[in-house]
C-alpha cells in the first residue's frame, strides 16, 4: 500500500511538473495534450490495483474455497440442494401427480377422491440426475374396495410408465 500510495505522488508531481514547464500556445497547445495524458496515465496507476483484483478473482477456484474455509464445500452444496430437490418432490410434486391420478381413477373408473390415497416415490431411472415417478401406489378404501385392482393397476402402469401398485385398506 506505502508502494502505491508513493507512485501516485510522485507520478502527480512529476506530471505537475511537466504542466508548468509545458507551452500553452494557440488553442491550449501542447499543454492541452500533456494535461490529457498526465490524466490518463494518472487514472492507469489508479485502477491498477483494481486490475490485480480481477486476475486474482479469475484465478479462484473450487479448490481454494474449500481451503479456505476448510471443508468440501461443493459436497455440502450438493447436499443442500439435493435435500431441497427432494423435499419439493415429496411434497409438491408428488401431491400433485396425487391429485391427478385421483381425477384419472374418478373420471375412469368412478372412484370418489376420498376412496383413495395415492403414494408416488420418485427414482432416477436413466441417470440424468432428474427423478421421475418410479412407483405410484394407489390405497382403496370405502366403496372403491370392490374395484377391479389389476385393472386399475395396469391402467395407471401404462399411463405414467412407472410400476403401479393397488392395495385396499
Amino acid at each position: 500500500m506505502r508502494e502505491y500510495v508513493f507512485r501516485i505522488v510522485c507520478f502527480s508531481i512529476a506530471a505537475g511538473v511537466l504542466l508548468i514547464i509545458s507551452p500553452e500556445g494557440t488553442r491550449g497547445g501542447l499543454k492541452k495534450h500533456t494535461k490529457l495524458i498526465s490524466s490518463l496515465c494518472i487514472v492507469c496507476i489508479l485502477i491498477n490495483p483494481m486490475a490485480e483484483l480481477v486476475d486474482s478473482i479469475r484465478s479462484f477456484d473450487a479448490d481454494d474455497i474449500n481451503g479456505l474455509f476448510g471443508t468440501d464445500v461443493e459436497g455440502e452444496l450438493y447436499e443442500k440442494y439435493d435435500e431441497i430437490y427432494q423435499n419439493y418432490l415429496d411434497g409438491g410434486y408428488g401431491d400433485n401427480i396425487g391429485a391427478a391420478v385421483k381425477d384419472i381413477l374418478y373420471e375412469r373408473f368412478g372412484i370418489l377422491k376420498e376412496n383413495c390415497r395415492v403414494l408416488t416415490e420418485f427414482y432416477d431411472s436413466d441417470g440424468d440426475g432428474v427423478r421421475e415417478p418410479g412407483k405410484i401406489t394407489v390405497i382403496l378404501s370405502g366403496n372403491a374396495k370392490f374395484k377391479e385392482p389389476e385393472s386399475i393397476k395396469v391402467f395407471i402402469s401404462e399411463l405414467f410408465e412407472c410400476d403401479a401398485a393397488v392395495a385396499v385398506e
